[in-house]
């Protein structure tokens, strides 16, 4: 099978070489799902491919690819590639403005270059660990759906990020979210958020998803008042949603109302309305019973401590006890 995917490929190196020849410069080359393990040279004297598709083969080593200097577009999707240590080094595709990762073998999402990238896919594949990524000035959408990533340490410095989607990880913190000026919509479904330990700093957040998580005070969704930009929010498939049924859309107007939009559905001005009049009333009702308790709070104190040794009514007591009246 090595062998003949060897001829292959260089049967194709024989007919763009032929091609270049005649004047001819080929900008796309196509060569998903050919079991392609090994590129060997081939690719190295094609200088003018802009985009290159590499996906479902078994390639491990980019190296030979990576002396296209002017390509725009590189899909090697579904392949067994673990290291990133080629898009750490400057000089490699300067102009390469979409990189498609997904399906691989990394682990680790370690600090890339690639000066001019708009779009990285790094879905389903291993990362646990963002500690080492260093940021980036000018991407604009990442993705990690299905990833093993626990928590969001590293993952900040990306001016121009407007994008990022994380669903189906394991992350219970976004508090480390950082220096993302420009981020819109930030994708969190189906991770393990139970509580917020901190709200980020999102001054363009537009759009956020917590569906399928473990949050189960709906209250903490009262944090989210620290982000005045957001008009879009869903979290429906929360332990707090199930328990509160049909009425937990009307819960999150009362606690957010400065969204525009919920699971999907425009929020109306009647809406926003009958949902405040409603929270006011909640809540004077919780501060008479918040007042309440401390008021029983303070005569049980108050009884305690009439009742309490050393007190005079409890010496007048043990004097009374002591000498008895006379007959």
């Amino acid at each position: 099978m090595a062998l003949v995917i060897f001829i292959y490929l260089l049967l194709i190196h024989c007919w763009l070489h032929k091609l270049h020849f005649l004047g001819y410069a080929f900008a796309s080359l196509n060569l998903e799902n050919k079991e392609v393990s090994n590129l060997y040279t081939f690719l190295e004297g094609y200088v003018h491919l802009r985009n290159i598709n590499l996906s479902a083969n078994k390639i491990a080593d980019l190296s030979s690819v990576c002396k296209i200097k002017y390509l725009l577009f590189l899909n090697v999707s579904k392949n067994l590639i673990a290291d990133l240590s080629l898009f750490c080094k400057p000089d490699v595709f300067p102009f390469l403005r979409i990189l498609n990762l997904s399906s691989n073998k990394i682990t680790k999402l370690m600090p890339i270059c690639l000066p001019s990238l708009k779009k990285l896919n790094l879905n389903d594949n291993q990362i646990d660990s963002l500690e080492n990524f260093t940021g980036h000035n000018v991407l604009e959408l990442l993705e990690m759906r299905r990833n093993k990533l626990k928590c969001l340490k590293g993952l900040g410095s990306m001016d121009k990020l407007s994008e990022l989607y994380l669903a189906e990880n394991e992350i219970d913190d976004i508090s480390s979210l950082s220096n993302l000026p420009k981020l819109k919509r930030l994708h969190l479904r189906k991770n393990t958020l139970d509580k917020f330990k901190g709200i980020p700093n999102l001054p363009a957040i537009k759009y956020l998803n917590l569906r399928e998580n473990k949050v189960t005070d709906i209250k903490e969704f009262e944090k989210l008042k620290a982000l005045p930009t957001l008009e879009a929010f869903t979290a429906l498939q929360n332990p707090c949603s199930d328990e509160i049924g049909e009425a937990f859309r009307k819960q999150i107007i009362m606690r957010l109302p400065h969204l525009s939009r919920f699971a999907k559905e425009p929020i109306t001005n009647e809406e926003k309305k009958d949902a405040l009049a409603e929270f006011e009333e909640m809540k004077k009702q919780e501060e008479e019973k918040k007042k309440q308790e401390e008021e029983e709070k303070k005569k049980e104190l108050a009884k305690n401590k009439n009742a309490a040794p050393g007190s005079p009514h409890f010496l007048f007591f043990l004097l009374f006890l002591h000498f008895p009246t006379c007959p």
